[in-house]
């Protein structure tokens, strides 16, 4: 624990004597008080204390801080000294002492100038100063104490080799495997630690995505940017050579509500119709190359082409004109339609373990209705498997099961919503070959793949059925990526567990943890 001091000097005919004040946090200062040095004449020693003082808070966060001043050994409190606050940084940390309600009592106006609200603005660490003033008989004196500010974390997205963070001020950053770009940073750099997604202007974000070799994110105003590699016009900003960026580009295309990226980019745009670019191999594009107009030609001559730019997702007559939401899989890409089919979903491009859930292998270039009329909340497209959560609060996946990732109990392949064999949660997330889910309390699950320490629940071995993610934590969001997890936990921190190689975890280094491991800070 921190220690504080404090010494109050005596102004008198007498030689000067120096008292001496130890402080502990959430510990006493005991100060020899003489006589006459106090209205009330106090004749016992004196205590101060820190009342409950954080050590560490969050960006936006308020809370109040307490300085104590009494008798060690009576309930009276010292009516002689005077108590005022310092931040050595506002811009870090902002300290107002409180203030006495108007025609309160003496005793408010004690209990006010002895607590403080401290609001935190920007991170770093800061040193908050109390000042004591003992009026005739001392001299002012002062305690210090370090709170450490730290960014406040509201959403993560956890691609093939490296992960993406959105914080409460709006800003992105990633990390782990930077070749291409997909750090947005500026430089094809790869980083053990969160850095700052640059831009050409003040680009506020309002979610972020980190897909195979590139990243995405949507401004407040709406508008889409990428970054990263530009293979197969997977940007959308038009690019006919299709370079790389190493900083977020404007998609070219109209405003989206929300993004989802993997080997591709799929969207849903303002007017709730869902809009993908990117390479067509597999038809997660969900457009159908013969309708106008045509598919671009990939410069790596892909056949079913690519779209170097925004294009709507083909409707026809049994398949949605307007989609509540998108996900990106492996190699298909799904989505919950809105009336007249509400929440019913939908998907397309390759499945050939049944990752479509249409009951069969066969590959779509359009969307199609996975079968049992479920109605969705949420849904998540994994490497061969898709997983989602229904408005009765059940969890179904579907699709490559070889290590488990639908929790259902077995290694069978499964071409239409099978139950996950346990639990009822509230959101899903999934991986590469693995899957992962949240209660309604917070509390994280993971089943499948676990050779990388992925699930999390301190064994690398594979899981049937979910298990609890240890550390006792309570998670606000989780995204799994390829052999990674990462979850935002009540209160904003941010964690990540499994394999580390390229920093992908973003805890300073590339270990694995098959544990939840703190994000350093940026």
């Amino acid at each position: 624990m921190r220690q504080l001091s404090l010494a109050l000097r005596f102004r008198h005919a007498h030689p000067p004597r120096t008292f001496a004040l130890l402080c502990l946090y959430a510990a006493a200062i005991v100060v020899v008080a003489c006589s006459s040095d106090f209205p009330n004449e106090p004749d016992s020693p004196v205590t101060l204390e820190t009342v409950d003082w954080p050590s560490e808070l969050h960006v936006t966060d308020v809370d109040t801080i307490e300085i104590r001043l009494r008798f060690r050994d009576s309930p009276q409190e010292i009516t002689g000294l005077r108590l005022r606050w310092q931040s050595s940084n506002d811009d870090v940390l902002r300290v107002v002492q409180l203030q006495a309600p108007e025609g309160g009592s003496r005793e408010d106006t004690l209990v006010a100038q002895r607590r403080a609200v401290v609001t935190a603005r920007s991170s770093g660490p800061d040193t908050v100063h109390v000042i004591v003033d003992a009026g005739g008989g001392f001299e002012p004196a002062e305690s210090t104490y370090v709170i450490r500010v730290t960014q406040k974390w509201v959403a993560v997205s956890a691609g093939r080799a490296h992960t993406c963070g959105l914080t409460v001020d709006s800003l992105a950053y990633c990390w782990g495997e930077g070749s291409a770009g997909k750090l947005g940073s500026g430089r094809p750099l790869a980083s053990t630690v969160p850095v700052l997604v640059l831009g050409l202007g003040d680009l506020r974000f309002i979610a972020v995505s980190a897909g195979q070799e590139s990243s995405c994110g949507i401004i407040r105003e709406g508008a889409a940017f990428c970054w990263g590699s530009n293979d197969e016009g997977r940007l959308g900003n038009g690019d006919p050579f299709e370079r790389s960026q190493f900083i977020p580009a404007a998609v070219s295309g109209p405003a989206f509500k929300a993004l989802d990226v993997g080997r591709v980019v799929c969207g849903v745009a303002d007017g709730f119709t869902a809009q993908c670019w990117g390479g067509n191999a597999d038809g997660q594009l969900g457009h159908f190359g013969g309708q106008p107009p045509p598919l671009d030609q990939c410069l790596n001559n892909n056949p079913k082409g690519c779209s170097r730019t925004p294009r709507r997702v083909s409707p026809n007559d049994t398949t949605p004109v307007f989609y509540e939401s998108v996900t990106v899989g492996g190699h298909h890409s799904c989505g919950i339609s809105q009336a007249p089919d509400t929440r019913l979903a939908f998907c397309w491009g390759t499945g050939p373990f049944g990752a479509l859930g249409s009951a069969t292998t066969t590959a779509s270039a359009t969307p199609i209705r996975v079968a049992g009329g479920l109605q969705f909340v949420a849904i998540s497209g994994g490497g061969d498997h898709t997983c989602g959560i229904t408005t009765a609060s059940a969890t179904y996946c579907w699709g490559l099961n070889a290590d488990g990732e639908l929790g259902n109990g077995t290694t069978s392949d499964s071409r239409t919503p099978a139950a996950t064999a346990a639990g009822v949660f509230s959101s899903v997330t999934a991986g590469g070959r693995h899957s992962c889910a949240l209660t309604a309390i917070g509390e994280a699950f993971c089943w499948g793949l676990g050779s990388s320490g992925q699930l999390g629940n301190g064994s690398a071995d594979l899981k049937l059925l979910p298990v609890k993610v240890s550390g006792g934590l309570r998670f606000e969001g989780l995204s799994s990526g390829e052999l990674h997890t990462c979850g935002v936990v009540s209160g904003g921190s941010l964690y990540c567990w499994g394999e580390g190689a390229g920093g992908r975890l973003g805890t300073g280094d590339e270990q694995k943890r098959l544990t939840p491991t703190r994000v350093a800070e940026p």
